[in-house]
């Protein structure tokens, strides 16, 4: 009897021992875990406030874009006034021309009326 209550009571300490090291191997691998959260949540809020400063450069570079492309909008309607006033004066300078050339073409008939009477 007593050497079974002694090997019952080694076989005791031994699931115990074993138990014990298991237990400290998982509270070992539970700090690693938490070490490794914790490095995560340091990469995440890093990343985090990066976004936040691209979000900021994004948001200003659209308004830029905004406002580059309303410039050329007006920019592009002034050119278009430009070129419809350039038609315009080269219109006008042919007219012009041509009623020189009318004009020239009068007073020499006048001056070869003249010289004949």
């Amino acid at each position: 009897e007593a050497t079974r209550l002694n090997v019952a009571k080694d076989q005791l300490q031994n699931d115990k021992t074993r138990i014990t090291t298991k237990g400290e191997f998982l509270n070992e691998q539970v700090e690693q875990y938490v070490i490794e959260i914790d490095k995560l949540n340091s990469i995440i809020n890093s990343i985090e406030k990066e976004m936040v400063v691209l979000r900021r450069k994004y948001e200003q570079a659209v308004e830029t874009r905004n406002f580059t492309g309303t410039q050329l909008i007006d920019r592009n309607d002034e050119l278009c006034i430009l070129w419809e006033k350039a038609n315009i004066q080269e219109k006008l300078l042919k007219k012009g021309e041509d009623a020189m050339l009318a004009r020239a073409e009068e007073i020499r008939g006048l001056r070869v009326d003249l010289h004949e009477a």
